[in-house]
């Protein structure tokens, strides 16, 4: 594999439309009123996927950066100038989402209100904004370790880390009943999620920035990476057997072999060489993963309003707010506004 191919990979921007598409699917609940084996395994071994290779692509490119020698800014530039781009969309969103969140939790106590808000605020943003502040807790975190030349050290202890997220997650059945329960049960009362940029983000965001350090100096073997793929993916279909019918917490979204996978996705990918412009693609895919969310709750609250009723249908919550986050973020790109730009791109 060339090297310049795992840095400019079109079929990566190709792919994150791809997975924004899918997390517009989870969020309205696309496979809610539907129970079937296929669909469990569609939205597990397929949708589930999004996430992780959003965290391991934005630390794959930051990496790409960090250890380019080309690359005339120092490493901790680098790193302190995304986790100021981060801030203006995770601010702009949240503050837009505030007064429906107000709106959803109208029949409570004040003080239940200001408590809740507080805490999803400060441990679990609203609207899938826990993934941004997620990223900015990573790289704060990996910068610290970047410092000191530790960034193998900062991907073992997080690989223990993780094992707490996926604890309070898909593997909650392996502590209940223990005295590792009750623990877990108050943790996740106060802070909501183990989905955050201690136990997550910094799994998946620091193993893309080792990737990327990796593909810099190795080319990768196309047969031997295709084999590995499929033969992880296998194993992470029998991964999501396993654990069908389990006790879990959360939203059941946290595998052990996820990362290997998203990994192999990344590296085949690159594979593929394709001779067309995927920056469109590519801003569409950031502008509708930030915007998808807020006009879910707002066509929410516009059918209660008006007609008095909750969307039942998952299907027609999905194309609606698919087909309008898509006109909205369209629009907002043609109009080509630096200040508007910092929140959709």
């Amino acid at each position: 594999m060339k090297k310049e191919n795992i840095i400019d990979n079109k079929i990566i921007d190709i792919l994150k439309l791809f997975f924004s598409i899918c997390v517009v699917a989870i969020h309205t609940g696309i496979f809610d009123d539907r129970n079937s084996l296929t669909q469990y395994f569609i939205f597990q071994s397929i949708f589930r996927l999004a996430v992780p290779f959003f965290f391991v692509c934005s630390g794959y490119f930051i990496g790409l950066k960090l250890f380019n020698k080309k690359e005339k800014l120092e490493g901790k530039i680098i790193i302190k100038k995304q986790l100021s781009r981060l801030k203006y969309p995770l601010i702009f969103w949240m503050i837009i989402g505030l007064p429906i969140q107000i709106y959803f939790l109208r029949d409570n106590s004040l003080v239940y209100i200001a408590l809740k808000l507080t805490q999803k605020v400060l441990f679990y943003p609203w609207n899938a904004f826990w993934y941004v502040l997620a990223l900015i807790v990573a790289l704060f975190i990996i910068l610290q370790f970047y410092k000191k030349n530790k960034l193998e050290l900062c991907f073992k202890i997080s690989c223990f880390l993780y094992c707490f997220a996926l604890i309070c997650n898909n593997y909650y059945f392996v502590i209940e009943n223990t005295f590792i329960q009750s623990f877990v049960d108050k943790y996740m009362y106060i802070f909501i999620s183990a989905r955050n940029g201690l136990f997550v983000g910094l799994f998946f965001v620091t193993a893309g920035i080792l990737l990327a350090k990796k593909s810099l100096s190795h080319i990768f073997d196309k047969k031997k990476n295709i084999l590995m793929l499929i033969a992880f993916y296998s194993l992470f279909l029998l991964e999501i057997f396993f654990i069908r019918n389990k006790s879990y917490l959360d939203d059941s979204s946290l595998f052990l072999l996820i990362l290997p996978v998203v990994i192999e996705i990344i590296i085949c990918s690159s594979f593929i060489n394709l001779k067309i412009d995927t920056k469109k693609i590519r801003n569409y895919s950031t502008g509708l993963y930030f915007v998808h969310a807020t006009i879910r709750d707002i066509i929410k609250i516009l059918f209660e309003t008006f007609y008095g009723i909750e969307i039942n249908s998952s299907i027609t919550l999905f194309l609606l707010t698919l087909v309008i986050s898509f006109i909205l973020v369209t629009v907002l790109f043609k109009i080509n506004n630096d200040k508007i730009n910092k929140i959709i791109k």
